[in-house]
């Protein structure tokens, strides 16, 4: 055990830090130490993919990426399989392995994710530590742990945490209860983590303090905080009625009959597989309101669709929103269940991590639909989804806005909701679905908020759109025409000048900011997909150009490294493709990256050197690169 002295000492500097917050101003930007990356890929792919990395003979494909993981290292190690797993409609498997130290414990910063086709790796990213890992544990008891990381985060420490059960295996996994404001135990397991070259103990901390859910990992040698990650995401935006319609603003209210589909929501939307429920649970979400922001949700007030499962209830525009909960909760419930359905067309499924209760024997971890909390009284002028691993249940907190009177409600606003589902998509595929912890700050976070704009975008689209269209984030929520973003979405340069080196200045050092330029880069690829193959209304087996495209980039989450930056993001995306659709669209998507400075030769951040280096050149073959009035490529290869 550490001295007394020196962890009293360490909690008196925390606590000097404290401040008389509000739960809801109590943000900090997640951080965690600077590790060397390995990333192995190419863009043009062809044959040979990793050439240097030979072929093996076995039609097991977990097993082929298991041995051509261990090739590309280069170097001996130990290691768990954290995740492993196939997309169904390319063939690809997804491997995710997380490397241990000479006693068992995990090394929780070494990550390593391969992927392979057709026998070969695409492509492969990983923080294996090549040093020593034979390492010693700390001394600093997981409780004090605990009141480091309170004090850290300006929370109550408290003398009264116990352990009510005795630590098990190798990593010493246990509970600590007494957390003041804690919705459950923290949960802690020892481990270790690379820093500066050499491995330092930790203790892994996860506590769900209603409005914040922390991931962090806290040094038992020293006491200090060494990463922290917040799985809560928020974000200032946005809204939906039917599938199009992005507010009350952009169009009336329609009822829509059995819109479950198969084999997403093979029940149904009020049924987990033990009998129709005649209210807003489902085997996706349960929905309910939530008007105190307490923690208690199970058994909140829900609009009930008995004896029919109809849920038609009437709104008031010229009332606040207290006044309509039953419609905005329906509405909530029906949008969250949309996108389920939607993207799991795409491949976020059971065993990519998707949000189940009942998994139907398919894979994957269940018991983790969403909670959708309606009109959620925790805050204003905002939303979050709290993230977790795969078989804990996320949480989405819809907020009334304020900017108006009467107030307006973000459960209305499609590019809210979706925005906030899209952060549960990005943060199960990137690393895998046991992984939270990939999309935490910088580029990997921005990118986090920028597929949310994007993918709220996407999703209104109709055919009278085009690519000089310009859209608002958060315009009718926010009451305000030009949004909660800097510059409208369109590929319009005049309107929107963002470019791949903006991110580089202080206006842009937010997650949100950095998401804006993420956004605007997709926005242009996708346009160039639309231009090629047309825009197909079918969001769910549509084979237009949006389809397209968000199969690539729903894709390219699951094959970029843990904390990727916009080129790591932007190569996945091209190795997507190249197993989709055969490399078809190499020229559409480089002129679309190229245009906004992800070219040739972009260069991305790390961290430590968070800088990156913009480029608008194209690779030569696509230099007179044209779509043809069939829609096919011109002089493409």
């Amino acid at each position: 055990m550490a001295s007394f002295g020196r962890v009293v000492l360490l909690l008196i500097a925390a606590l000097s830090l404290v401040s008389a917050l509000k739960e809801s101003d109590r943000h900090f930007e997640s951080f965690h130490p600077a590790v060397p990356q390995t990333h192995l890929r190419t863009i043009n792919g062809g044959e040979s993919f990793l050439s240097f990395i030979p072929s093996v003979e076995t039609e097991d494909t977990h097993a082929i990426a298991i041995n051509l993981a261990e090739q590309a290292l280069g170097f001996p190690a130990t290691y768990v399989v954290k995740n492993s797993y196939v997309t169904e409609h390319n063939n690809v498997r997804h491997v995710y392995l997380r490397q241990t130290a000479a006693d068992g414990r995990e090394i929780f910063n070494a990550d390593l994710n391969i992927n392979i086709h057709k026998k070969r790796a695409l492509n492969v990213g990983h923080t294996f530590f090549s040093g020593s890992t034979a390492a010693q544990p700390g001394t600093i008891s997981s409780v004090d742990a605990v009141n480091i990381l309170l004090a850290f985060l300006k929370y109550d420490t408290d003398s009264g945490l116990t352990v009510p059960r005795p630590a098990v295996g190798v990593d010493l996994r246990h509970n600590i209860t007494g957390v003041k404001g804690a919705l459950t135990p923290a949960t802690l397991r020892a481990g270790y983590m690379h820093v500066d070259g050499q491995l330092e103990p930790v203790w892994d901390i996860e506590v769900d303090m209603n409005l914040h859910w922390w991931s962090a990992r806290v040094s038992s040698r020293s006491g200090q905080v060494l990463s922290v990650n917040d799985w809560v995401s928020d974000i200032n935006s946005f809204n939906i009625y039917p599938i199009g319609v992005n507010d009350p603003s952009d169009g009336e209210r329609a009822i829509v009959l059995n819109p479950a589909t198969n084999p997403a929501s093979p029940l149904g939307w009020n049924d987990q597989g033990s009998g129709t429920q005649y209210t807003t649970i489902g085997n996706n979400v349960y929905a309910q309101s939530n008007p105190t922001g307490g923690t208690p949700w199970l058994n909140n007030p829900r609009p009930s669709g008995a004896p029919s499962n109809d849920y038609n209830f009437p709104i008031n525009f010229a009332a606040q929103p207290s006044s309509y909960t039953n419609a905005s909760t329906t509405n909530l419930f029906a949008w969250n269940n949309y996108i389920h359905d939607i993207f799991y067309q795409y491949g976020f499924n059971e065993v990519s991590g998707n949000f189940q209760e009942n998994n139907f024997n398919k894979g994957g971890l269940g018991n983790d639909a969403v909670q959708a909390n309606c009109q959620d009284g925790a805050g204003f002028n905002n939303a979050n989804m709290a993230t977790p691993v795969d078989g804990q249940r996320p949480r989405m907190r819809m907020y009334v806005w304020s900017m108006s009177n009467p107030y307006r409600d973000g459960d209305l606003d499609q590019g809210i909701i979706m925005h906030e589902y899209a952060h549960g998509i990005s943060n199960r595929l990137t690393g895998g679905p046991a992984n939270s912890n990939c999309l935490g700050s910088g580029e990997a976070g921005g990118m986090g908020e920028g597929w949310g704009d994007w993918l709220a975008t996407v999703i209104r689209q109709n055919s009278k759109y085009n690519r000089n269209t310009q859209f608002m984030m958060g315009d009718y929520s926010a009451n305000n025409p030009l949004g909660i973003r800097k510059f409208p979405y369109t590929t319009n340069m005049t309107v929107n000048p963002e470019t791949y080196s903006f991110i580089n200045g202080a206006a842009y050092a937010g997650v949100h900011a950095k998401g804006e330029v993420w956004c605007g880069i997709l926005w242009e690829v996708y346009w160039n997909f639309i231009d090629k193959y047309g825009f197909d209304a079918d969001l769910y087996l549509g084979e237009g150009g949006n389809n397209k495209i968000v199969q690539n980039v729903i894709d390219g989450m699951k094959l970029q490294p843990c904390n990727p930056n916009f080129v790591d993001a932007r190569d996945a995306i091209f190795k997507a493709d190249q197993v989709n659709y055969g490399g078809s669209n190499y020229c559409p998507l480089w002129i679309g990256f190229a245009k906004r400075g992800l070219g040739v030769n972009a260069v991305g951040g790390r961290t430590g050197a968070p800088t990156v280096k913009e480029d608008f050149s194209l690779p030569v073959e696509c230099e007179n690169y044209g779509p043809t009035t069939t829609g096919g490529d011109v002089n493409f290869f």
